[in-house]
């Protein structure tokens, strides 16, 4: 019988208490465990395998006769390091909240397990927008960077009241050289200039990741956590009174907030740089042109902006 692969990390959990209880001189409060089984009254733990062997008995066991004594937290950590490779945890997945970021053809899209590197010296280094663009063309920053045909800067006047942070754009930009474009221009141009009665000339619009999607299958969040610091260095020199999020990965790469849910974020107050930005996590262009619920919640969103500035 194979063992369970949650027990491992289970037991890790146990110890870990059982070791707090202990620092706090309250080792009484941890159980005795039971006595190891004699041999042949349980199955072998290495799931029947001669290969796989068990860790040694640890030193509180009792011995053939003897009775068992209430081991120490210290001694129970130490016999949890000795537990064989094959009984440990499988690996966690970096993205495990984002199901729909695993999806694709075979997973080929899947997220790859390295994290993104801390800000290369050129995006902190940049004292201007054209300065920090010009070393964006030099980025390989992820595996996007290797044969794209160009990169998606942002565009607006520094000083912009308002800062949007759209997703990654699609193929047809990398052709283009233009996000947002087509409809979806059209409903941020009706945003601004309706919603919050100013030029959309006057607000600054930046997709987070910087690289256009290779096709329109692609879904690897990667680099949109990649890009995000030049984001930040984006916010960091425009220096808008507000900032929204727009899409269902943009908040949570952008605020380093990925465990949180999309829902949770966008009823939130939260704010970005050391400057403390008002924050506001909202639905993408597309979701709002498809969704008239989203497009209703959207302006409840927007209506929360407003009142920042």
């Amino acid at each position: 019988m194979t063992p369970d692969p949650r027990l491992p990390g289970l037991l890790a959990d146990l110890l870990a208490v059982a070791e707090y209880l202990g620092d706090l001189g309250l080792g009484d409060l941890v159980p005795p465990l039971p006595p190891r089984p004699e041999a042949g009254a349980a199955a072998d733990p290495g799931g029947g395998r001669a290969d796989r062997p068990g860790p040694p008995p640890p030193s509180w066991a009792p011995s053939s006769g003897g009775a068992s004594r209430r081991p120490s937290p210290s001694e129970i950590w130490d016999q949890a390091r000795l537990a064989p490779a094959w009984a440990q945890p499988p690996p966690k997945d970096e993205f495990p909240q984002y199901e729909d970021a695993r999806s694709g053809p075979a997973g080929r899209h899947a997220p790859p397990r390295a994290r993104p590197p801390e800000a290369a010296p050129w995006i902190a280094g940049a004292s201007s927008l054209e300065e920090l663009m010009a070393g964006l063309r030099s980025c390989r920053g992820c595996r996007l960077s290797q044969d794209r045909p160009r990169v998606i800067p942002g565009r607006g006047p520094v000083g912009a009241p308002i800062l949007f942070v759209i997703d990654q754009p699609p193929p047809e930009a990398a052709r283009t050289g233009q996000y947002p474009s087509g409809p979806e221009l059209a409903l941020l141009d009706d945003i601004v200039s309706k919603g919050l009665r100013m030029d959309p000339g006057d607000v600054y619009v930046t997709p987070l990741a910087k690289c256009p999607r290779p096709d329109p299958d692609y879904q690897d969040p990667y680099p949109l956590k990649a890009c995000a610091h030049v984001a930040h260095r984006e916010i960091e020199l425009v220096r808008p009174k507000a900032v929204v999020a727009m899409g269902r990965l943009v908040p949570g790469f952008l605020g380093g907030l990925e465990s949180l849910s999309f829902d949770s974020l966008r009823s939130k107050k939260l704010t970005i740089g050391p400057r403390r930005i008002p924050l506001k996590a909202t639905y993408d262009l597309a979701t709002i042109l498809e969704s008239l619920d989203c497009k209703r919640l959207f302006w409840e969103d927007l209506k929360a902006v407003m009142r920042l500035l």
